[in-house]
């Protein structure tokens, strides 16, 4: 028979309603197939009705939805970033010289100039491919395999950089990283992007 579970809660993202189906020893007639925009007939893939280039639109797509993941996980490090160099900076510290703000701390000072240079290079990168994809979206053309190759990138390199400056961040603020409301309990979020939209 069919089968349909849920798959329990996440760490994050709960509203995605993630669930399994599993079908055992059920066989369907060839009437079932969602087939709207294409079929199978003689066992050969076919478009149907007269819109161009079905496969592609479809397609595009899931290139806009890597686009919009790889800038919702900068946003999300960049903001984190933002909000704990706030409390760092009022958050004051013994230091060998005296009273000294957290942000001043050397190896903290290091994390987040290293995380402006990284996230600001991608952030450029991601605004670039976005430019070239609003481009064929507004003129209803398909994007050139460059771009394509471009969108995968971002969405793999954007996370990537995301979730390595996160870490690097948590590893240096101290007790504030476990608290709750910082955002960093929402770090999970970011494996979500990694894993949507294609595993990078």
């Amino acid at each position: 028979g069919i089968q349909v579970e849920d798959m329990g809660p996440k760490t994050t993202a709960n509203d995605l309603d993630n669930a399994r189906v599993s079908f055992n020893r059920v066989r369907l007639p060839k009437s079932a197939l969602l087939n709207r925009f294409a079929d199978v007939r003689d066992d050969i893939y076919v478009q149907k009705g007269s819109e161009r280039m079905r496969i592609e639109v479809i397609g595009q797509r899931l290139l806009t939805g890597r686009q919009a993941i790889a800038e919702a996980a900068l946003v999300m490090a960049r903001t984190l970033h933002i909000k704990t160099a706030a409390y760092a900076r009022s958050k004051m510290c013994n230091g060998l010289a005296g009273e000294v703000a957290l942000a001043d701390m050397p190896q903290l000072k290091a994390v987040f100039e290293e995380s402006d240079t990284k996230l600001g290079r991608m952030e450029r990168f991601v605004a670039g491919v976005q430019a070239r994809l609003n481009e064929c979206l507004r003129g209803d053309s398909i994007p050139d395999p460059d771009l394509v190759e471009e969108i995968a990138v971002c969405k793999i390199k954007a996370i990537e950089v995301a979730i390595e400056r996160v870490h690097a961040l948590r590893q240096e603020v101290g007790s504030y990283a476990l608290m709750h409301g910082t955002g960093f309990e929402l770090a999970d979020m970011l494996l979500t992007c990694k894993f949507a939209e294609g595993d990078s």
